[in-house]
């Protein structure tokens, strides 16, 4: 693991929400995460509500809409009929980050011939992803999710103390989706080396799971 990676990741998350309400006859505040303890009191309402929207093995994956490099509009049906690896990474330009990227570029054309497009997602802005992917050559585009809403979807946004801070960070996932648009695999809290070819290896076995049916 490449630790700076989890600090370039990380993001503080230091403010709680309150609501008005009359307790026991008391008029006050009161936080958010009494009223609803799944909230944590630290996720704004838009993304709170993204928690019921949950993928799960084997579904369709709920509705969302994202922007990518080069202008692509990526949603859970614009790559219907073709298989889609998503590789979440903390940040653009870390060690980590950077040595998966090269692997995902590596290994591309692999991809393409077993019938995959290849997304990278992260919480950068798109001018952050342009110079990300110019620099390393990317053969594929990078969504550039700033509002987290992919992030929550997919359930990689993990909290932790840090120095006596609550911070969150995006935690290194991968999840391999298949022609009819449904979630078929995932790889959570991964560790770099090998996963690439892992991962390459399921969309072969897809494909050829896909050929028999």
């Amino acid at each position: 693991m490449h630790y700076c990676d989890e600090f370039f990741g990380l993001a503080v998350d230091s403010m709680q929400a309150f609501v008005p309400s009359k307790i026991d006859g008391y008029r006050g505040l009161r936080p958010l995460a009494q009223l609803a303890p799944d909230f944590g009191g630290t996720r704004s309402t838009s993304q709170a509500r993204l928690s019921f929207m949950a993928i799960v093995l084997n579904k369709p994956l709920p509705e969302f809409e994202a922007n990518a490099t080069s202008g692509l509009k990526v949603s859970n049906i614009s790559h219907t009929g073709q298989t889609v690896v998503l590789f979440f990474y903390p940040k653009d330009n870390t060690p980590g980050c950077t040595t998966e990227a090269m692997q995902f570029r590596d290994k591309y054309k692999d991809f393409v011939k077993a019938g995959a497009l290849v997304l990278g997602v992260s919480r950068d802005n798109m001018k952050s992803h342009d110079d990300f992917k110019a620099k390393l050559e990317l053969p594929f585009e990078l969504i550039a999710d700033t509002e987290e809403k992919m992030c929550h979807m997919f359930g990689v946004v993990k909290n932790k103390i840090m120095y006596g801070k609550k911070v969150k960070g995006i935690e290194r996932s991968t999840f391999l989706i298949g022609p009819d648009g449904t979630l078929k695999q995932e790889w959570r809290g991964l560790k770099v080396p090998g996963h690439v070819e892992e991962v390459l290896q399921a969309v072969k076995d897809l494909k050829k799971a896909t050929a028999v049916a």
